[in-house]
């Protein structure tokens, strides 16, 4: 569980090895992938570090306990509480809509279904941090869930999002299980994050069997 700590620092130097990026003490997804950096626990971090890394790679988003030293010429953006919750079982949910793995085809509809939506940051190839699967009515995706940061142990479970047009049937539920019991079947814990205000979602995952593991702070840092 310590992992779960710091989520990015682990991910990037295991199983998303290949989307990182490393300068003065810090690591972070590509961009474009995702902005979650982390201290790299095994190099001393400077503030040159952080602050070159900003500056040419863009803003940078921090999952930890502890406040996050701030640069100068750098500045917070964004700081919100975050609640974080993983599971051993989690309880099944079907449905009778079926679902759809989802693709490099469906790549610009995911995005827009989460630009709509805001389950949380996404960007142009998030999709490829790990498996997705979607709902989709008259040819347009309408709900889709999928995975994030992976680590020794844990796939982080995250893009639960339906449409406004299809809510109230259930696909949040069904796809949260699917992609749960599909991350404990290759022996690892699903665990997300979550808004303490979103508290019809914290429901949900109290109810599929996620338990609160840890609040802790999203900080969002951005050159000035």
């Amino acid at each position: 569980m310590d992992k779960l700590a710091v989520p990015a620092r682990h991910a990037l130097a295991s199983h998303h090895a290949h989307f990182a990026i490393r300068q003065g003490g810090y690591v972070r997804y590509q961009p474009d992938i995702a902005f979650f950096t982390a201290t790299t626990g095994d190099e001393e971090p400077t503030p040159e570090g952080l602050r070159a890394l900003v500056r040419a790679t863009g803003p940078v988003a921090f999952f930890q306990d502890e406040p996050v030293a701030v640069p100068e010429g750098l500045e917070v953006v964004r700081l919100k509480d975050v609640i974080q919750m993983a599971a051993r079982d989690v309880n099944s949910v079907t449905s009778d809509t079926p679902f759809a793995p989802l693709g490099d085809a469906d790549a610009d509809a995911m995005l827009a279904l989460a630009l709509l939506t805001e389950p949380g940051p996404f960007f142009a190839r998030t999709r490829l941090m790990g498996d997705f699967v979607g709902i989709h009515q008259e040819g347009r995706l309408v709900a889709m869930a999928g995975e994030r940061m992976r680590l020794p142990g844990f796939t982080e479970v995250s893009a639960v999002c339906t449409h406004p047009d299809a809510r109230g049937r259930g696909y949040a539920a069904a796809l949260t299980s699917f992609v749960a019991q599909r991350i404990i079947a290759r022996g690892e814990r699903p665990f997300l994050h979550v808004f303490p205000e979103n508290a019809g979602a914290i429901r949900l995952y109290h109810s599929l069997g996620f338990d609160v593991t840890r609040h802790t702070t999203l900080t969002v840092l951005a050159a000035v």
